[in-house]
């Protein structure tokens, strides 16, 4: 049995196939879009130097890295100290890894000392006496 479709409009089917051909020979022959020609921008390079107060800037347990990055909404930064490189993405978490940095530093001094032998033997004995309840008291 053939279909009477194709036989009713002879050709048709010849006709839809050159059209959908010179469909996608437009199409392909479109020059691609603006969005996929661009590229990104890239980071915009800043001078720590000039966007930081001085007491940012360095300390005695930390110095900022000359090169700050931009990615278009906040300013990147690299710390540097005695304990490692950390980075701050933005001025205000710069803030909290300088106090980071100096927290560390009056640890690490601290370490040595009576005081922090007493609050390490303290915190142990309450470790220890936590437990304890813990386990008699379920």
């Amino acid at each position: 049995m053939k279909n009477k479709t194709l036989n009713r409009w002879p050709g048709l089917h010849r006709a839809i196939f050159a059209v959908v051909n010179l469909w996608v020979l437009f199409v392909s022959a479109l020059p691609p879009p603006v969005a996929a020609q661009q590229r990104y921008e890239p980071a915009a390079v800043l001078s720590a130097s000039k966007i930081l107060p001085p007491e940012m800037l360095s300390g005695p347990n930390h110095r900022v890295q000359e090169r700050v990055t931009n990615d278009g909404i906040v300013n990147i930064y690299k710390v540097d100290s005695r304990f490692g490189t950390f980075n701050a993405v933005s001025t205000a978490m710069l803030r909290v890894r300088i106090q980071e940095i100096n927290a560390m530093a009056v640890m690490e001094q601290l370490k040595g000392t009576k005081e922090f032998g007493d609050a390490l033997k303290e915190s142990a004995l309450n470790t220890w006496s936590l437990r304890r309840t813990w386990f008699f008291n379920r």
